[in-house]
């Protein structure tokens, strides 16, 4: 072979891949194309979102508006029964509701540090309040029907316990605790003439 034949073939190769690689760039190119047009967007921002089978079953809400965040889940009978929310002052919580929409429990912690648990009645009176705050303090308040305390127990971060008994008027009238150094005893208060509570007697 020559080397004018030489140049002639390789002038030839050169040709052919250079056509290859101009339609590789297109078929890139136009792969590129789709796939930016089947692309996902990177955020999607909405105020409500609804989230349903189309039929009369449950459904999921989503929403926000004014500092507030939360997700709804109703039942099949359009009725709440979940929320999960947080709040402009710092709160997030979870409430639970019954089938007629009343409200049964509650799990929130606040922005100053302290959680809570409650339990409602089906009257919306608060039962059950159990709470640890930022001190240490670790309670569980109980309440009845009217809505007043009637038994507290605590522990606090000294290391001191108690358990309290309150009449309907809310005072303390039994209180049982136990002291880091090991002590522990009994106090019992009655009212006086005055409507005043006053120490009947202490044991030990």
């Amino acid at each position: 072979m020559t080397t004018e034949q030489r140049f002639a073939k390789l002038d030839r190769t050169n040709r052919r891949w250079r056509w290859l690689a101009g339609s590789l760039g297109l078929v890139l190119i136009s792969l590129a194309g789709m796939g930016q047009a089947q692309q996902a967007p990177k955020e999607l921002v909405l105020e409500k979102l609804t989230i349903s089978d189309g039929k009369d079953g449950a459904t999921i809400v989503l929403l926000s508006g004014n500092r507030y965040a939360g997700i709804l889940m109703r039942d099949a009978n359009k009725k709440t029964r979940i929320m999960v929310k947080t709040l402009p002052t710092g709160t997030a919580g979870i409430d639970h509701f019954d089938t007629t929409g009343k409200r049964r429990m509650e799990t929130a912690t606040e922005a100053n540090g302290s959680a809570k648990m409650s339990h409602f009645d089906t009257n919306g009176k608060t039962r059950v309040v159990a709470t640890t705050l930022p001190t240490g303090t670790a309670g569980i308040n109980h309440f009845d029907s009217n809505g007043k305390q009637r038994i507290s127990v605590s522990t606090d971060a000294q290391g001191m316990a108690a358990v309290s008994h309150h009449d309907a008027k809310e005072g303390p009238r039994i209180v049982i605790a136990t002291a880091p150094d090991g002590t522990a005893g009994t106090i019992y208060q009655n009212y006086n003439t005055n409507g005043e509570l006053e120490l009947v007697r202490t044991l030990p």
